[in-house]
């Protein structure tokens, strides 16, 4: 993220929290130790943490929560694996196997002949 939306993030945690409001000097911390995160992912964490956290965080608080969003982000994302539904015995498989093959030349006898 750039450094403008890392100090957003920072002053949006600092004004979360008020009697902890962060001096420049901790805004420019904060912002220099956040902004290898994603600006989404960081303030979807300090949202988070705003609703949840009682306690003003630390940088490796928010770090943590960012984390986990994205991990969770990433699983969401992930194809679900269905667990194999083929209910068909071999033989029944074998004759759809053989059925798919006779359509194929089928199919290309027909493409030969037009």
């Amino acid at each position: 993220m750039t450094r403008d939306e890392a100090r957003s993030v920072a002053l949006y945690v600092s004004a979360g929290w008020p009697g902890s409001r962060l001096s420049e000097t901790s805004v420019e911390l904060w912002a220099d130790a956040i902004s290898d995160l994603a600006y989404p992912v960081a303030q979807r964490a300090a949202r988070e943490m705003l609703q949840e956290v009682p306690a003003f965080p630390s940088v490796a608080a928010l770090r943590e929560r960012a984390q986990r969003a994205t991990a969770r982000d990433a699983v969401a994302q992930r194809p679900l694996a269905l667990p194999h539904l083929d209910t068909r015995t071999p033989e029944q498989r074998r004759a759809s196997a053989g059925m798919a093959q006779l359509s194929a030349v089928v199919a290309a006898i027909k493409r030969r002949g037009a």
